[in-house]
């Protein structure tokens, strides 16, 4: 299978994030108050402000060859498209990726999402399974264990699923016992995964532990579309060969399956799709586990020279993790309308109540957006001084207004920057897995992103 080509200039990356940082490093909640919106430049906004909503829509894919849409952009923004086009990977997935028939009894529980995920990894870990002769699957953040009861269901294969929700190993049970799968060869267990020696240790001895039963076999494993290569007649105990993947790895734990895959013998080959990259560890001005390659760190710490009060903060990996331009391409004028008013709304209130609301972002949520007097209202009841703070965000909407009509199109600019970062996180973890001697190593693209986001998989294999 082809994979993401990755001959993309670090450096490069680097310096186009220097020059264009006002763009992803602010909390979308300070836009107004640090007037990042002030930033855009002058001939950009003649030319998005003329642009109808579908040219909009589009604006994200100006920078491909192919693409012939856009016409009399100014020479800058141009040159930002096609470098963001340059410093990205592709996102569509080769034509080599497959899809299964999931029944509805099968898909019970799932929802659309879930469905077309599920449906696309299961058999690409089959595969990944057979490439690299392993004989157990281990599912990292398992959750309710739609994926594994697949693998098992439709391949046979053993899967142990690690998850630290108490409550969702629960749900994996009594989902199992729903399906008719209650074996030896598929169990969930509370295991929380990460990098330090003693974790790694447990996970060895936890493996050798289960070995002798969840690798015998079962009715299931004969009955799968691929027969399991385990006997359960036979009295020698198989040696585990583990498949290390976890769908939705959040924060540092995609570095630490990594580390796991590095250390621990038994682990054979990797499969990871990651998320969430600004809940990554992060103290003093950096993240514990970015970067992680020489490479990345040797680039960084050159610009940073030259750049001495710049860094890679949690607003840069958080738009990273943010949606794609597939899923912008879909917005409708009344969708604009609506994320326009939840970011302006949300930036009103940060600078209006300042520090008088603690749970400001608990108490938000059940907001009513339709306009700022039903927000008001619906944010302030009848507190003290509700009266104070309602006029004071009319106040305030009064003086930014003019940057609040410009929301959209600096939110556009964020959608052309995501996949730059993206492919910045990921490319760094696959250099550090090819700097680690595994010269196997990939990124591909698995789902359509339009329907989920974050549908990168970084795949490894130990050599036999």
């Amino acid at each position: 299978m082809e994979e993401t080509s990755f001959k993309i200039d670090i450096a490069s990356t680097l310096h186009f994030l220097i020059k264009y940082n006002w763009i992803h490093n602010t909390q979308v909640t300070e836009l107004l108050k640090k007037r990042v919106l002030t930033n855009l430049p002058t001939e950009w906004l003649c030319h998005l402000q003329h642009l109808s909503n579908e040219e909009l829509n589009q604006l994200p894919y100006a920078g491909l060859t192919t693409f012939s849409k856009h016409t009399g952009l100014p020479t800058s923004l141009l040159e930002f498209l096609q470098t963001t086009t340059t410093l990205s990977m592709d996102r569509t997935p080769p034509s080599e990726i497959t899809e299964i028939n999931i029944d509805a009894f099968k898909a019970s529980g799932m929802n659309p999402k879930k469905f077309h995920e599920v449906s696309r990894m299961a058999p690409f870990v089959n595969d990944i399974m057979l490439e690299a002769d392993c004989n157990l699957i281990v599912d990292v953040g398992s959750g309710l264990g739609y994926l594994d009861h697949i693998l098992h269901q439709q391949y046979g294969h053993s899967v142990l699923g690690l998850e630290v929700n108490e409550c969702h190993i629960s749900s994996a049970e009594r989902r199992v016992s729903k399906q008719g799968l209650s074996c030896h060869c598929l169990k969930s267990m509370k295991f929380n995964i990460t990098s330090d020696i003693e974790c790694t240790q447990r996970f060895e001895e936890m493996i050798a532990q289960l070995a002798p039963t969840i690798l015998r076999g079962c009715e299931h494993a004969v009955t799968g579309k691929h027969k399991s290569r385990h006997d359960a007649s036979c009295n020698e105990t198989p040696i585990p060969k583990v498949c290390l993947i976890g769908l939705h790895c959040c924060g540092d734990l995609t570095p630490a399956m990594m580390s796991f895959f590095h250390t621990v013998t038994c682990v054979r080959s990797l499969c990871c799709i990651s998320c969430c990259y600004h809940k990554m560890m992060y103290s003093s001005g950096s993240f514990s586990k970015f970067p992680l390659s020489s490479t990345l760190k040797t680039q960084l710490s050159n610009v940073q020279k030259k750049n001495p009060s710049w860094q890679i903060s949690p607003c840069t990996l958080r738009l990273g993790a943010q949606q794609t331009r597939a899923s912008w391409r879909e917005q409708s004028v009344e969708d604009h309308k609506d994320h326009m008013k939840h970011v302006a709304f949300r930036a009103l209130l940060e600078m209006a109540v300042d520090a008088d609301f603690p749970e400001i972002r608990k108490r938000v949520r059940k907001c009513d957006f339709t306009s700022l007097s039903a927000f008001g209202d619906s944010f302030f009841h009848n507190d003290e001084k509700s009266t104070f703070y309602k006029d004071k965000l009319y106040e305030l909407y009064a003086k930014y207004e003019q940057e609040i009509n410009l929301i959209e199109f600096f939110t556009c600019l964020q959608v052309i920057v995501q996949p730059v970062v993206e492919t910045l996180i990921y490319q760094d973890r696959l250099i550090w897995l090819l700097e680690s001697g595994y010269q196997n190593s990939k990124v591909i693209p698995l789902f359509d992103d339009q329907i989920s986001p974050r549908n990168l998989a970084l795949v490894s294999y130990k050599s036999v």
